[in-house]
């Protein structure tokens, strides 16, 4: 498969998605093992962690964007494009809501695949 502008962002987000899953893994484990798991508290350190990656979600709102102005010509690419970069603003302002941000990340991942998909066979068919 040839890498393009359009599924960079789809690499990218597919590794975020695993880079951000780690995360509330760890988090859910490290109060787990402090005996203090509850989801507000879960919720809040991951607010504090995410303060030392934010800068991950402006490359990854970047990249939607690069490849947005990509797929002028698709309907479903720029859904999926707008898609990813409010999911990457989410990440940084309301990390607590990380599980369902995380579901409409992958959605939009999907779309964009679907999308990129669509377009190579219309242009070769």
């Amino acid at each position: 498969m040839k890498l393009s502008l359009v599924k960079l962002p789809a690499l990218y987000g597919f590794m975020y998605a695993v880079f951000i899953t780690g995360v509330m893994v760890a988090a859910a484990l490290s109060l787990v093992v402090q005996h203090q798991f509850s989801l507000p508290a879960c919720g809040d350190l991951l607010f504090t962690w995410t303060l030392q990656w934010w800068w991950l979600n402006l490359v990854g709102a970047a990249l939607h964007v690069l490849s947005y102005a990509k797929s002028l010509t698709s309907k479903l690419g720029m859904v999926a494009n707008t898609l990813g970069v409010c999911v990457y603003i989410a990440y940084a302002l309301i990390p607590n809501y990380s599980p369902v941000i995380l579901v409409v990340h992958l959605l939009a991942l999907a779309l964009l695949m679907r999308s990129t998909r669509r377009r190579l066979v219309s242009v070769e068919g």
